[in-house]
């Protein structure tokens, strides 16, 4: 086996089952284009982050990730934006970025992590 096919084996972004709701449902990772795509999507110009692009941004991150077993999304971002009440799609979001390494530093910090 190469040093290529392990590494990508050994760093292959993982599907975990998790529970939102009372609902067992499964969260994946995003690959490093993804992620980043999504990063960006908030960015303006400049570099900074712009608060016109924020709109959805939760929703647009839950459907990147919420998928069923074999890793196919479950819901569009519209599907959550127009039927999911906010505080339920709160804890999707942090259960997305969580998986994705995306808390802030102080949010790790207050969880204990």
């Amino acid at each position: 086996m190469t040093t290529k096919t392990k590494l990508l084996e050994r760093f292959k972004c993982s599907i975990e089952k998790r529970e939102w709701g009372g609902e067992s449902v499964f969260i994946r990772q995003l690959p490093a284009c993804e992620s980043e795509d999504w990063q960006f999507k908030m960015m303006g110009k400049d570099g900074q982050i712009d608060m016109t692009k924020m709109r959805g941004i939760r929703s647009d991150l839950v459907a990147r990730c919420l998928c069923d077993a074999a890793g196919k999304p479950l819901m569009t971002a519209d599907d959550l934006d127009k039927n999911i009440p906010s505080p339920a799609l709160d804890d999707a979001f942090k259960m997305c970025r969580e998986l994705n390494g995306m808390l802030e530093d102080s949010e790790k910090v207050a969880e204990g992590n």
